[in-house]
């Protein structure tokens, strides 16, 4: 399955060649609209990802005050790329807190 962005890189400016990737000027990971894409390599991506701060941060460095908030939005129906994008942290770091929360719930009603 083909990436969202790739996909409109391609429809709307061509091939990508092999050994690039497709990057986000606007830093938004979603975003499709083809006037903030660019061709790259991988390592100009991790370059610019460590310059505008998406570095992920783990879990364990989260307070309980934004694990509380994660687990709630997720409750609610936010997903967890929503999420890791809003607070600027990666989808893992995320998903990690979210599973901690119904290994403690499970452990509780045990």
């Amino acid at each position: 399955m083909q990436r969202a962005h790739r996909a409109s890189y391609e429809i709307f400016r061509g091939p990508i060649p092999e050994g690039f990737v497709v990057r986000h000027r606007c830093d938004v990971p979603l975003c499709v609209n083809p006037e903030h894409l660019e061709l790259g390599t991988s390592a100009e991506n991790v370059k610019d990802r460590d310059a505008r701060g998406r570095r992920g941060i783990p879990s364990a460095d989260l307070t309980d005050s934004v694990k509380a908030t994660v687990v709630e939005w997720n409750a609610n129906g936010m997903t967890q790329q929503e999420i890791a994008y809003r607070l600027s942290v990666s989808r893992s770091t995320i998903e990690k807190v979210c599973r901690d929360d119904r290994k403690r719930a499970k452990q509780t009603h045990d």
